[in-house]
């Protein structure tokens, strides 16, 4: 009987022995386990911060992309109101060119009207006293001919360099503003 209470006093101590042993490991695998739950719980607040800050990123990344499209628009608001101020620059320097072509030619016909006006005005104060009568003269009318003549003769002259209309320096616009 001490046989067998020593074989089981013995046999306790190694399944003592073997329960400590197995304590200790339970004890380390708690502290590892407790490490690990740390650990995760640190990781998962590294996420968090992570996805907030991407968020942040995300959502500035919008904000930038809408204004980029904002001043996309704007842009070419400014290059079609651009391109209109051309065109209508275009057409008022054709116009400024007609007009000064214009004013060209009434300057050039005024001259020719002055000199014509002044040419007739030397022909009548150098006519003599025989051509006043003469033109006065109702039953013979000698000079009538001659005097319808240069009538028709100044009145060519006038016409000549009588002012066109708008109609001509309108047909020069039209081309140039259509472009």
């Amino acid at each position: 009987m001490v046989k067998s209470l020593t074989a089981e006093r013995d046999a306790a101590k190694a399944e003592s022995a073997k329960l400590s042993e197995e304590l200790q490991e339970l004890e380390q695998l708690k502290k590892a386990h407790s490490a690990a739950v740390a650990a995760k719980e640190q990781i998962s607040s590294e996420l968090s911060a992570q996805r907030n800050s991407n968020g942040e990123v995300r959502e500035r990344l919008e904000k930038a992309n809408a204004r980029l499209s904002e001043l996309i628009e704007k842009h070419k608001e400014v290059s079609q109101a651009k391109a209109e101020l051309q065109t209508q620059l275009a057409t008022l320097n054709a116009t400024k060119q007609a007009t000064e072509q214009q004013l060209s030619v009434c300057d050039t016909h005024n001259v020719k009207l002055y000199e014509a006006a002044k040419e007739l005005l030397e022909r009548y104060e150098n006519k003599g006293a025989l051509a006043s009568v003469l033109q006065n003269e109702a039953l013979l009318q000698f000079n009538s001919v001659e005097m319808e003549t240069i009538v028709q003769e100044y009145e060519d002259k006038l016409n000549a360099g009588k002012y066109q209309k708008q109609s001509e320096a309108d047909s020069a616009v039209i081309p140039a503003s259509s472009q």
